[in-house]
């Protein structure tokens, strides 16, 4: 069995052994747990993402007329470099519907 040292906040500590004692586990019943999990998942067992207040703004979403515009410039481009003649439609999956969409 090893051994795993690492430096937590106190405040930290005494908060997740006050839950992990609720739920009648050891802190390192809980740590080990989490580690089983982390190591079956490949990484951690929930989303990780910044807190509100420091996440960088999001990316403006395209509309469809704008996705549909680049799509078809990025078609005849693909086209045009492969000596093929260019392409009359394209799919694509809509982000909303989750759905196939051709464009002709």
């Amino acid at each position: 069995m090893a051994t795993v040292s690492t430096r937590v906040d106190d405040s930290v500590k005494a908060e997740a052994e006050q839950v992990s004692e609720a739920i009648g586990l050891s802190l390192s019943t809980a740590v080990n747990i989490f580690l089983r999990r982390f190591a079956a998942e490949g990484g951690f067992p929930f989303d990780v993402v910044a807190p509100a207040g420091q996440r960088s703004p999001a990316k403006p979403r395209l509309d469809r007329a704008e996705l549909e515009r680049r799509m078809r410039l990025a078609v005849t481009e693909a086209d045009a470099t492969s000596g093929r003649a260019p392409s009359d439609h394209f799919t694509y999956l809509d982000p909303d519907t989750k759905r196939p969409v051709t464009v002709r």
